[in-house]
C-alpha cells in the first residue's frame, strides 16, 4: 500500500481497489483487441524496417517496472543494429545518427511504441502510466520519488509523455543526458507524481 492510499478511508480505499481492477481489465481487452486488429499495420512496420537496414524487427530493452522489477520493453527497431548503438547514450536527442531512415519517422509518429501493447496484455505496462525508465537513469531518481512511481504499473502513455512529446527535440544539444536530467526529468517527475497521487480509472 502506498503513502496516498494508506491515508484514505475504508470506503475511500474500496473505491481505489475498484477503480484498480477496473483499470487492469481495460487494459487486458484494450491491449489484446489492439493487437488483433493491430495485425495488418503491424505486418506492413515489420516489413518497413527489415526491407530498410540489417537486423531485428523488435527491440527489447530493459525498462524499470512496477516495484523495481526489471523486464523487457518491446518497440520497433529503429536504430542500426551495431555496436555503436548499443554502446551509445542512453537517450536519444534529435538527429541521432544511429536512427534509421525508417526509424526516424516511426519515432516521430511514435509507431515504434504500438508493440508495447503486448507488455501490457502481459501485466508489465498499463495504457496509461508514468513512462517506464532505464534501469541506469532510474538509478539517479531520489529515494521517495521511487518508492511512489514505482508503485503502480508504468504506462504506453501519461500527462508527462504528453507534454513532452517532442523531448527528442528538446534533448537536440551537446550533452543531452546532462539537459535531460538537468531540465526534463524534473518536470516529467513532478507530472508522474501528481498522476499517481490523483489517478482514477476515468481520468485515465
Amino acid at each position: 500500500m502506498t503513502e496516498t492510499t494508506s491515508l484514505l478511508s475504508h470506503g475511500q480505499r474500496r473505491v481505489f481497489r475498484l477503480s484498480e481492477i477496473a483499470k487492469r481489465l481495460f487494459d487486458v481487452i484494450m491491449s489484446f483487441l489492439g493487437l488483433l486488429l493491430l495485425v495488418p499495420v503491424f505486418i506492413w512496420l515489420a516489413w518497413l524496417v527489415r526491407r530498410d537496414t540489417p537486423g531485428p524487427v523488435f527491440y527489447r530493452g530493459e525498462r524499470v517496472g512496477r516495484r523495481g522489477k526489471i523486464f523487457k520493453i518491446l518497440k520497433f527497431r529503429t536504430m542500426h543494429e551495431d555496436a555503436s548503438s548499443y554502446a551509445g547514450p542512453r537517450l536519444t536527442a534529435s538527429g541521432d545518427e544511429r536512427i534509421t531512415p525508417v526509424g526516424k519517422w516511426l519515432r516521430d509518429t511514435k509507431l515504434n511504441e504500438l508493440p508495447q501493447l503486448w507488455n501490457v496484455l502481459k501485466g508489465d505496462m498499463s495504457l496509461v502510466g508514468p513512462r517506464p525508465e532505464d534501469p541506469s537513469i532510474a538509478k539517479t531518481w531520489k529515494k521517495e520519488y521511487a518508492i511512489e512511481v514505482l508503485s503502480i504499473r508504468p504506462g504506453i502513455t501519461s500527462p508527462a509523455a504528453v507534454l513532452y512529446r517532442d523531448e527528442e527535440q528538446q534533448l537536440f544539444s551537446s550533452d543531452p543526458m546532462g539537459k535531460y536530467l538537468r531540465e526534463i526529468q524534473p518536470s516529467k517527475q513532478r507530472l508522474d507524481q501528481l498522476y499517481v497521487r490523483n489517478r482514477t480509472f476515468w481520468t485515465d
